[in-house]
């Protein structure tokens, strides 16, 4: 005998509340491997602390968003605030960083939903060029310009007058790598 024949209602909760526990855990399982890719990325960088050619947290947002939904967004926010944090040790600039990196990881989920079949991008050469296109390309230019433009604001990159005007090349080219 099962819960729901003698408490329907009890059942109905009983299964809501483990969804929520299920997905409360896939939040918190991204947000470690974002924080553990991130702290490797991190180790690679040369011009800046924060802005490394290799970046990997983008790759692993992006496809745990694709396969899992939209929902893992905040295990994206939280992996991205705690990496940026250990880095630069002000909160507003890792809030700043994070953001970007959420919004790069949706702004390419939808994008590769919307024109090329989303997690079934890959049985198509269109749709292939498609992700390249829209999740390599486009997409990364999110996380890097609102990640410089926030380390210009919060004092750690200087700006763009200086002798590297291209100072989030490193960082859209690690988003660029990544995918």
């Amino acid at each position: 005998m099962t819960l729901a024949m003698y408490h329907p209602e009890e059942a109905h909760i009983s299964d809501t509340m483990t969804r929520h526990l299920q997905t409360a855990a896939f939040i918190l399982g991204l947000a470690t491997v974002y924080f553990c890719a991130g702290t490797f990325g991190l180790s690679l960088a040369s011009v800046n602390p924060s802005a490394s050619a290799v970046w990997p947290p983008s790759g692993i947002a992006l496809a745990a968003i694709l396969l899992w939904g939209y929902r893992l967004w905040p295990g994206v926010f939280l992996g991205a605030t705690l990496v940026n944090f250990a880095v630069q040790r002000s909160l507003a600039t890792a809030l700043a960083i994070a953001a970007g990196n959420t919004l790069e990881a949706l702004f390419g989920a939808w994008l590769v939903c919307r024109f090329a079949e989303g997690p079934k991008a890959f049985k198509a050469t269109k749709n292939i060029l498609l992700f390249i296109l829209l999740a390599a390309a486009l997409s990364t230019t999110v996380g890097a310009t609102v990640g410089v433009t926030s380390l210009c604001l919060g004092g750690v990159q200087p700006d763009f007058s200086g002798p590297r005007p291209m100072g989030r090349l490193p960082s859209h080219l690690a988003d660029l790598v990544a995918r």
